[in-house]
């Protein structure tokens, strides 16, 4: 089914049940979403904007982007109606009603089993790239954005305004928690490290988790996420070279820090596997996507499916 007219980037896709899909995308300076199958294409932001991504829980579903104002993008959060095969903006407004002193780009978005609103982003109001996050109870009314990183800004052995920090990801975990995983170069010399932080319902995050293991401590980590689900469970997963070529592994929550690293099995050995997609179904299996490049065949797409023992 093609969705867009032209070219095209970052789609996103999330299942509303009984067959049926809701997918954004980026195209022609704006962003759209569309209802599967069946449904008409809506132009989500009236000025330019990126990045879009989607959220849902129930009926509850939202989309997060980057939208011009002024010389920089901020973050706009919209609420989605859905009445049949028909989708309409609700409500959309920035994170900050003021006009953004910096790029800000990037959002993910997650809804807490209490409907809570969580969105974070890249944000360079620092002078440096520093993940921010901010909650809202109804999805309307946001708090003050907060750092998601527990360092402060300042230079790095005297070296720029601070440590890099990007892409932040999102997922609902347990009753009421979200949980934020994001690439940190904290430790600058082995490059960028997968961080995680908890909010168990407070909304607010804790203290910053490392969340691979020692083996891949000395080597730079990329396209890290975070994927939950309601009873609890939680992993981590990533690409790295530890083992020569770009794998892609996976780390387990234990209660109490992440579990040893777990390369998945067909994404792992020859080759390039990269930009892992995952997610938890309703029986506790895991879904990953990502790319396998093989100099003879080409870039595929991929997917595996585990089962919890």
């Amino acid at each position: 089914v093609k969705l867009s007219k032209s070219e095209c980037y970052e789609p996103v896709v999330r299942a509303l049940g009984a067959g049926r899909f809701v997918a954004a995308w980026e195209e022609a300076g704006n962003v759209h979403a569309q209802v599967l199958p069946g449904g008409k294409t809506l132009q989500l932001s009236k000025v330019e904007a990126a990045q879009v991504t989607l959220a849902l829980r129930g009926d509850a579903l939202y989309a997060a982007w980057a939208e011009r104002a002024g010389r920089f993008k901020r973050i706009v959060v919209a609420s989605l109606a859905l009445k049949g095969d028909t989708l309409s903006v609700k409500s959309a407004q920035p994170i900050e009603a003021a006009m953004p002193a910096d790029e800000q780009g990037w959002p993910a978005l997650a809804v807490a089993g209490d409907g809570s609103v969580t969105v974070a982003w890249e944000d360079r109001r620092y002078r440096h790239t520093v993940p921010m996050a901010s909650h809202s109870r109804d999805g309307k009314s946001f708090a003050p954005p907060a750092r998601l990183v527990d360092r402060k800004s300042g230079s790095v052995d005297g070296l720029g305004a601070g440590m890099g920090a990007m892409r932040p990801t999102l997922t609902a975990w347990g009753e009421k928690g979200v949980v934020a995983a994001w690439l940190d170069k904290r430790d600058f010399l082995s490059g960028y490290d997968v961080y995680a932080a908890f909010d168990p319902g407070t909304r607010s995050f804790g203290r910053n988790l490392k969340v691979q293991d020692s083996f891949g401590d000395n080597i730079a980590q990329w396209h890290g996420l975070i994927v939950g689900d309601d009873t609890g469970r939680l992993v981590s997963l990533w690409d790295d070279a530890r083992d020569g070529t770009p794998d892609v592994w996976l780390s387990e929550w234990e209660g109490d820090a992440f579990g040893d690293d777990v390369a998945v099995p067909a994404a792992h050995g020859p080759g390039s596997q990269s930009d892992p997609v995952a997610t938890l179904d309703a029986d506790g299996a895991l879904h990953v996507v990502w790319l396998d490049r093989d100099e003879a065949a080409g870039t595929r797409v991929r997917y595996a499916r585990a089962v919890r023992k």
